[in-house]
């Protein structure tokens, strides 16, 4: 299996697992792999030699599932438009914003699309208001 490296990366998972089994000093492992002296001590006090992700683990400015589902319930009952949606979600949901809504609508194409019958239904409706 092939190793990916990130853009960045001054180590690989064969240089990590040298430093972590070496028992010379963390200076003279920093000298033979071109890398920084703190860099040493974070590979020997790992326990794995993999990369820990950057990924964050939890995204504070998406909705919940609930919330979700909410904006699903709403787009498939009401069939309003984007901003509408939008200005309805904001009003019960303090972390709602434009973007995270219409991800969310856009994102999710079993809801977002309307059969013939219903834009047809949709547009009698309109026309009479």
């Amino acid at each position: 299996m092939t190793q990916v490296y990130r853009s960045n990366a001054t180590t690989n998972q064969h240089q990590c697992k040298i430093i972590q089994q070496a028992s010379c000093a963390n200076t003279e492992l920093a000298e033979r792999f071109g890398i920084n002296v703190k860099t040493v001590a974070k590979h020997k006090a790992r326990d794995c030699t993999k990369d820990k992700s950057s990924r964050p683990k939890v995204i504070h400015y998406s909705l919940s599932n609930i919330q979700k589902e909410v904006v699903r319930v709403v787009r498939t009952l009401t069939w309003c438009p984007l901003d509408d949606l939008v200005d309805t979600i904001k009003s019960c949901f303090k972390n709602a914003n434009r973007s995270n809504v219409i991800k969310q609508v856009l994102f999710c194409k079993f809801f977002n699309l309307l059969s013939p019958f219903t834009k047809l239904c949709l547009a009698n409706i309109r026309s009479r208001v």
